[in-house]
């Protein structure tokens, strides 16, 4: 419930910063607007991403304690992974691919992920007239009007 109210509140706030770079940015160094929003999505998620690679180096499964947790805290990491049965690191494998695969849950979280992202790029009230399909084409025409 957390990761859905953040994603909708993320999805928010950025909507007003990415319309500003999109109509103000349009043009500058012969850069359309939308090739504005990938430049500074990618200034954005390039420190985020290094972040995410110093705080989650290994597992603690791994036998190796990471900088920011105490020696009893990663002691109960591991007790609490021994205790629910979970495995460090294993190899993909032909198997392990299929039963991803083949999961059910691996389709239920795409059938609850689509609509929400539908919706929210393209109001629910066009989707639930029937405008669903001209809205996406409109936008696809205006991206070619503007290369």
């Amino acid at each position: 419930m957390v990761f859905w109210i953040a994603e909708s509140v993320g999805t928010l706030l950025s909507g007003f910063p990415q319309s500003a770079a999109y109509t103000n940015l349009n043009g500058v160094h012969g850069h359309a607007g939308c090739r504005w929003l990938f430049i500074i999505d990618g200034i954005i998620t390039m420190p985020l991403a290094l972040a995410g690679f110093f705080f989650f180096l290994n597992l603690p499964q791994d036998g190796k304690k990471t900088w920011w947790t105490t020696e009893e805290e990663h002691i109960l990491s591991v007790k609490r992974m021994e205790a629910i049965g979970r495995a460090g690191k294993e190899p993909w494998t032909v198997a392990k691919v299929k039963r991803n695969l083949l999961n059910w849950h691996t389709y239920l979280l795409r059938l609850t992920v689509a609509p929400n992202l539908v919706w929210k790029t393209t109001g629910f009230p066009a989707a639930k007239k029937g405008y669903l399909w001209s809205a996406i084409l409109q936008i696809l025409v205006r991206r070619e009007r503007e290369l």
